[in-house]
């Protein structure tokens, strides 16, 4: 794609004002129709990696049911299920709070 000289002038003043620059780059892209490389290379930075966060983690129902009941039934912290089952405990603490609020804890008591 060509950018006229205007739009080149442009893209930099926005770029240059930006809040967030590495945003902007995406922003800009969309708005000129055009790959953030273009971008980039509009600007004479050099094409910024993509961030790429840790890779979702998936568990099956048994597995979550087991951690749940660790919590609820046996008197787990939820730092030692955790810690046990290898969750983090962010998770952990959703799960077992979704659990109560459902009732489901009712189920793991015997």
């Amino acid at each position: 794609m060509s950018l006229s000289s205007e739009q080149v002038f442009e893209i930099r003043r926005s770029y240059r004002n930006a809040i967030n620059r590495a945003d902007q780059i995406g922003i800009l892209s969309q708005l000129y129709l055009c790959s953030k490389e273009e971008i980039c290379k509009v600007l004479g930075i050099s094409v910024l990696a993509q961030k790429k966060g840790p890779t979702p983690r998936k568990y099956d129902k048994a597995m979550k049911e087991r951690v749940v009941r660790a919590v609820l039934v046996d008197g787990m912290t939820n730092q030692e299920a955790a810690d046990k089952f290898n969750v983090p405990i962010g998770t952990l603490s959703v799960w077992v709070r979704c659990a109560r609020k459902e009732g489901k804890h009712g189920i793991y008591h015997q």
